[in-house]
C-alpha cells in the first residue's frame, strides 16, 4: 500500500490541532495539491467507514428484525439501499487499509525491529574457542542465539570480558524476543566501546516490551548526547512515535 505522506498534517487539521493561520495554509494547499486532496478524501472515507461499522454493530445489538418474523419472510431491498451498502463496503475497505498500514508500520515491535542494528562482534571472526564472550559472539554470529545466551549468561561478573558478554547477551535476548531481559543486560554495559550501542538497543528493547514512555525518555537522552549517528536515529524514531498513525495501532 502506498504510504500516505501527509497523514500527520491531515490528522492535525481534522482534530482541530492547528491554529487559524495553519488551517488557512492547509486549506489553500488542499485546493492546489491533488495528492494531498486525494489523501484527505481517503482519510474522510475511513472515518465514515468506521461510523458505518459502528452503526451496523449497534443495529445488530438492538435487533434488526421485528418480533415473529418467519424464516420464509421475503424482504425486497430498494435499489438505493443496495447502492448505499456497496458504498459502505468500499468505505470499510478504505478504513481497513488505513488500519492495516498503521499496524504494519507503527507497532512497537515492528519499529524496534526496523531500527535494530546488527552488532559488529569482532571476536566472532575467530574460531570461537576463546573465553565465554568470544564463544558467545561466535554462536551469535553463527545464528545460534540460544547457545549465545547460555554462554554469555555464564560469564563471571568479575571477569575481564563480563562487559563484552553482557553486550552480546542483550543482543541475543533482543533477537530472541526476551525484551525485559535484554533491557537488564544492556543496563550492565558501561564499557565506552559498547555504551552507545547498548543504550540504543536498550531503548529498542524497552519499546518492544511495551515500555514506551521509558523508551522515549532514553531516546531523548541519546538525541541530546549525540548530534550524529545514534542521535539522528533517535530523532527519526521519536518522530515515528509521535506520528498520528500511532492512534490507529491496536
Amino acid at each position: 500500500m502506498k504510504e500516505l505522506k501527509h497523514f500527520d498534517q491531515i490528522h492535525a487539521y481534522a482534530e482541530g490541532q492547528m491554529d487559524s493561520g495553519q488551517r488557512q495554509a492547509f486549506e489553500k494547499e488542499l485546493t492546489a495539491d491533488a495528492e494531498l486532496r486525494a489523501e484527505y478524501d481517503a482519510f474522510l472515507a475511513s472515518q465514515k467507514a468506521m461510523e458505518v461499522l459502528a452503526f451496523e454493530q449497534l443495529g445488530k445489538m438492538m435487533g434488526s428484525r421485528s418480533p415473529g418474523a418467519g424464516a420464509r419472510d421475503v424482504k425486497v431491498v430498494p435499489l438505493w439501499r443496495r447502492a448505499w451498502a456497496q458504498a459502505a463496503a468500499v468505505l470499510l475497505l478504505a478504513g481497513a487499509g488505513l488500519l492495516w498500514y498503521a499496524n504494519s508500520q507503527y507497532k512497537n515491535e515492528l519499529l524496534a525491529d526496523a531500527y535494530y542494528i546488527e552488532p559488529n562482534l569482532s571476536p566472532a571472526r575467530g574460531n570461537g574457542n576463546g573465553n565465554l564472550a568470544d564463544q558467545a559472539a561466535y554462536a551469535f554470529e553463527s545464528g545460534n542465539i540460544e547457545e549465545a545466551i547460555r554462554l554469555a549468561a555464564s560469564a563471571d561478573p568479575g571477569s575481564s570480558y563480563f562487559q563484552d558478554a553482557q553486550h552480546i547477551l542483550g543482543h541475543a535476548y533482543l533477537k530472541n524476543g526476551q525484551f525485559d531481559l535484554a533491557v537488564k543486560a544492556f543496563e550492565k554495559v558501561t564499557n565506552p566501546e559498547w555504551a552507545d550501542d547498548s543504550d540504543w538497543h536498550r531503548a529498542l528493547a524497552l519499546l518492544a516490551a511495551g515500555r514506551t514512555d521509558e523508551a522515549e525518555k532514553l531516546l531523548v537522552d541519546i538525541s541530546n548526547k549525540n548530534e550524529e549517528g545514534y542521535g539522528k536515529r533517535a530523532d527519526k524514531l521519536l518522530d515515528k512515535l509521535k506520528s498520528g498513525w500511532r492512534k490507529l495501532v491496536f
